[in-house]
């Protein structure tokens, strides 16, 4: 049983090109061979080398370009609203605080209403009459 680095076995989970094959891949194309056959001699469609040749040499689809700028445009309008909350928030307390108006007590939990437990136990009990 052969093992392998943990780095080679998250590669080789996530996809069928290894090293090993973009090392030949990356030979093969030098020598000028087409897709097709290089396909051929790794034994993978001639689709699958095209894509794995644009991604060894760092293109990218515009699908992909176009994703990322939205995404990215969605992102900052994300921070600068959150900015702005948190600006408005930090505006208010100041002018609180200038005012000289203290921040908001907590709010403390209502008195019990009618007879307590203890009350209630000695009733059941005999203890107490009503």
């Amino acid at each position: 049983m052969v093992r392998l680095k943990s780095d080679e076995m998250r590669y080789l989970s996530t996809s069928l090109w290894t090293p090993q094959l973009d090392k030949q891949l990356r030979k093969l194309a030098a020598k000028g061979l087409s897709a097709r056959q290089i396909g051929e001699q790794l034994n993978v469609g001639r689709n699958a080398v095209i894509g794995r040749w644009a991604r060894l040499r760092g293109l990218v689809f515009r699908c992909e370009v176009e994703r990322e700028k939205k995404l990215r445009t969605e992102a900052a309008v994300r921070r600068r609203e959150r900015k702005r909350r948190s600006d408005a928030a930090v505006a208010a307390l100041r002018r609180g605080l200038a005012r000289g108006v203290r921040s908001p007590k907590r709010a403390r939990p209502a008195p019990p209403t009618g007879r307590s437990a203890r009350q209630w136990a000695c009733r059941a009990s005999g203890c107490i009459k009503s």
